[in-house]
C-alpha cells in the first residue's frame, strides 16, 4: 500500500493517529471512499483529505491496524459526524485569522437585458453604480490591498450592462498597480470582439461563464432579451468565437431542467461542430432548482441524474469537459463566499453582502464605513444540517450553508451523486498526477 496524499499537517496536529483498546467492535468509516483504478484500489478519508493505493495483489483486512490508526475504521458507536463538524470549526476559525480581503464579487449592475423564467433575481431591485460609486469601489479595494493578488468577479444582472463601472474600477486598480485578474458571469449578448480585447487588455479578464439554454429556438424564447436584434443565438455564438480570439476561456454553462433537456443535447453537437478544435471553450450542466419556482421538473430525480451524466458523456465526447482539479490534502473548510472573511459582495450602491444571490437590502456593510453587522455574517456562516448529513460520505467536503437558497428545500439526490461523482474525478485525477510525477507503470 503506497500513501499519494499525505494528511494535511494542521488536520494531523488536530486528529493525530486513532489509538484503539484491543477488542473495540470496529465498522468502515463513513467518509471511507473507494474507487477502483487501473492498478488496485483507491482510499480516499474525505475528513483527513488523506489518499492511498490499495494493489490489486493486496487486502484492506491485510492493512486494517494500519488504515484504523488512520481513521478509516473507527468504533461501531462512535459519533464521527459530531466529531467532523467540531473539527471543521476549529479549522475553520483558524483558517480565516487574519484573512486579507483578496475576492471581491462586484455587481456593476443588478439590471439585464435577459428574461429568463428561472432567474433567482425576479422581484430583485434594478440598481445601476454610478461613476462616483464605481471610484468609491476601487478606492475601498485599494485601501484593502495588502500586495496580495486580487480575483474580481464580475456579476450582475448583466455586468456588461454596465461597461463604464467596470472600466473606473480596473482603470483605477491598475494606476494604483493592484495585482488583479477578474473573470465575468455574462449573457454575452454585449460581449462583441472590441468589448473582448478590451476585457482581457485592461480588465484583466480571464475566464467568461456563458448561460446557453438550448438550440437557436429555445435559446431565443428562454432569454426573451429586451433589446434583441434578429437572432440572439447567432450573436452570442459569434461574441463567443470573438472572445476565444482575445484569448479568454469560454465555459459554456447549460442550465438543464425536463423542458430543455433533449434540447441540450442537439446544442452539444452544435457547439462541437464550431468549436471543437478552440482552445479555452469548455462546458458544464447545471440541473435547475426551485429558486425562482418556474422550472419544468424531471419526472424523478433519477431522471435528472441519467440526462445529466448522458450530456456530461456528449460533452467529453467533445472534448469540452472542464479541468478537474487534483485533491490538495486539505480539508476546505470554505467553498463559499458567504462563509469566507477574504471574500465579499458589492453591490451597485456601495453595499457589501456575503452571497451575490439574495436580495439587495440584504447586506452586512458599506464601502463608506466598514462597519460590518458581525451577526448577520456569524449567520451566514451556519452549515446546513439534513437528515441525509448523518449518512453521507462528502459531510466534511460539504460547503452547505443554512440560509443558500439553493438548499432552502433540502439536500437533493441530485446534488449528492452528482458531486460524489465529481470527487471521484478528483480521486482519479490525482492518482493520473501521482503517477506521472513518480514515473509509476510506465
Amino acid at each position: 500500500m503506497e500513501i499519494l496524499i499525505h494528511v494535511d499537517s494542521l488536520v494531523s496536529r488536530l486528529c493525530g493517529r486513532q489509538k484503539i483498546t484491543s477488542g473495540t467492535q470496529l465498522r468502515k468509516s463513513r467518509f471511507f471512499v473507494s474507487v477502483p483504478c487501473e492498478e488496485g484500489t483507491l482510499l480516499y478519508h474525505t475528513l483527513t483529505g488523506e489518499l492511498r493505493l490499495l494493489a490489486k495483489n493486496e487486502t484492506l483486512e491485510q492493512y486494517k491496524s494500519e488504515l484504523t490508526a488512520a481513521w478509516y475504521y473507527v468504533p461501531h458507536n462512535w459519533d464521527e459526524v459530531g466529531y467532523a463538524r467540531r473539527l471543521r470549526s476549529i479549522l475553520s476559525a483558524v483558517s480565516m485569522q487574519g484573512k486579507d480581503k483578496t475576492a471581491f464579487v462586484i455587481l456593476p449592475t443588478t439590471d439585464c437585458n435577459a428574461r429568463c423564467y428561472y432567474c433567482f433575481e425576479h422581484g430583485v431591485k434594478h440598481l445601476t453604480m454610478t461613476a462616483k460609486t464605481a471610484k468609491d469601489v476601487a478606492e475601498y479595494i485599494i485601501r484593502s490591498y495588502t500586495g496580495k493578488h486580487v480575483n474580481i468577479h464580475w456579476f450582475g444582472g448583466e455586468p456588461l450592462y454596465n461597461k463604464e463601472a467596470i472600466d473606473i474600477i480596473c482603470e483605477s486598480l491598475r494606476e494604483h498597480e493592484v495585482d488583479f485578474s477578474s473573470r465575468m458571469t455574462s449573457n454575452a449578448y454585449y460581449l462583441d470582439a472590441k468589448t473582448s480585447l478590451r476585457a482581457k487588455n485592461e480588465w484583466h479578464l480571464k475566464q467568461v461563464q456563458i448561460t446557453l439554454d438550448g438550440t437557436e429556438k429555445i435559446y431565443n424564447r428562454i432569454k426573451s432579451y429586451r433589446d434583441q436584434d434578429d437572432n440572439p443565438f447567432k450573436r452570442v455564438l459569434a461574441n463567443i468565437e470573438g472572445a476565444l480570439d482575445a484569448g479568454l476561456q469560454v465555459v459554456a454553462r447549460l442550465n438543464m431542467d425536463a423542458g430543455n433537456a433533449d434540447d441540450l443535447f442537439a446544442l452539444v453537437d452544435q457547439l462541437g461542430g464550431r468549436f471543437r478544435d478552440r482552445a479555452g471553450f469548455s462546458a458544464i450542466v447545471i440541473i435547475l432548482r426551485e429558486v425562482a419556482g418556474k422550472i419544468c421538473r424531471f419526472a424523478t430525480e433519477q431522471d435528472a441524474i441519467n440526462r445529466y451524466n448522458a450530456l456530461n458523456k456528449k460533452i467529453q465526447e467533445y472534448g469540452f469537459n472542464i479541468e478537474i482539479p487534483e485533491l490538495s490534502g486539505k480539508l476546505v473548510v470554505n467553498k463559499c463566499i458567504a462563509d469566507n472573511d477574504s471574500a465579499e459582495v458589492i453591490l451597485p450602491d456601495g453595499s457589501i453582502a456575503k452571497c451575490e444571490h439574495v436580495n439587495c437590502a440584504d447586506t452586512v456593510g458599506s464601502i463608506y464605513n466598514e462597519e460590518y453587522d458581525e451577526k448577520k455574517i456569524l449567520a451566514w456562516k451556519e452549515p446546513a444540517h439534513f437528515s441525509e448529513c448523518e449518512e453521507c460520505a462528502l459531510l466534511p467536503r460539504c460547503g452547505m450553508l443554512k440560509r443558500c437558497e439553493w438548499v432552502k428545500n433540502g439536500c437533493s439526490a441530485t446534488t449528492r451523486v452528482t458531486t460524489m461523482q465529481l470527487l471521484e474525478k478528483q480521486i482519479l485525477e490525482s492518482y493520473n498526477k501521482w503517477k506521472t510525477k513518480n514515473n509509476k507503470y510506465y
